[in-house]
């Protein structure tokens, strides 16, 4: 269960509470009241056979979950996106006995109530959070720190430009080849991608380098160099690539990108 978090969350929108809604009917429209649960307790009570996102089941015995292309799994994990962009210790303190791995159970509100819910031991919270834009960020409580393990993604180092820029060059020509740019071919199934006769993207073998680049336009083709950011050299290839030919010397893009 994916969600991004966002500066007005609070428990409402990580455990639940009560919420307005409009009930519309053939001659009138009233504002009515509900139990609406959050994100945190959603992906908890889909770990459970017969959860319909509203009510708790009345039998909470958990199951196996069928993916999209028919692959089964024991159970639901919580992504937040952003995660400090949200005033975390505000949204989760209610969470933190929980979080604290003494099998303490999930108050869930209900219509009628609050109902115990036991969190599965397989759960996990896996949240992204970045530290460079501090004026627009919320801070984490030691006490909530405690409840996760940290672990810094560096950018790869310079040895791996030459894999990051095959990479980057063949997702922004899929991009490129959805919305029908004239000279722009890839298959996905077998792992290919050109732009004409200017840059050819291979997948290959190598766990270490997935795709390799063949340059027959120099001029023409972007040299991509980047130190940060996973997706920034990307639309930079996209922004260079759907250009006219005579105004692809120069792009603009973020911070962590540059194009030449």
């Amino acid at each position: 269960d994916l969600v991004t978090a966002t500066e007005d969350w609070s428990v409402r929108h990580v455990i639940g509470g009560i919420v307005p809604r409009l009930l519309q009917r053939s001659d009138e429209t009233r504002l009515d009241y509900t139990v609406r649960h959050g994100c945190f307790s959603r992906a908890v009570l889909s770990n459970y056979r017969n959860y319909d996102g509203e009510h708790v089941p009345a039998l909470l015995q958990r199951h196996t979950i069928s993916g999209g292309d028919g692959t089964l799994y024991r159970g639901v994990w919580l992504v937040i996106d952003e995660l400090n962009r949200a005033p975390v210790d505000a949204a989760f303190g209610s969470l933190l006995t929980t979080l604290g791995g003494q099998r303490t159970p999930l108050t869930v509100p209900t219509s009628t109530g609050e109902v115990a819910v036991p969190l599965p031991r397989d759960f996990r919270i896996i949240g992204t959070l970045n530290s460079f834009d501090r004026h627009f960020l919320n801070q984490m409580s030691e006490a909530l720190k405690r409840r996760f393990v940290f672990i810094d993604i560096l950018p790869p180092p310079r040895s791996a430009a030459a894999a990051e820029q095959a990479l980057a060059l063949y997702r922004a020509l899929l991009r490129l080849a959805e919305h029908g740019m004239p000279g722009v071919l890839a298959e996905p199934e077998i792992g290919q991608a050109a732009w004409g006769q200017v840059v050819q993207v291979r997948r290959t073998e190598n766990a270490s380098v997935p795709y390799t680049l063949q340059i027959s336009d120099e001029q023409a083709a972007p040299a991509i160099y980047r130190t940060s950011g996973g997706c920034s050299a990307q639309f930079a290839c996209i922004g260079s690539l759907a250009r006219p030919r005579s105004r692809q010397s120069t792009v603009a893009c973020s911070p962590d990108a540059a194009a030449v």
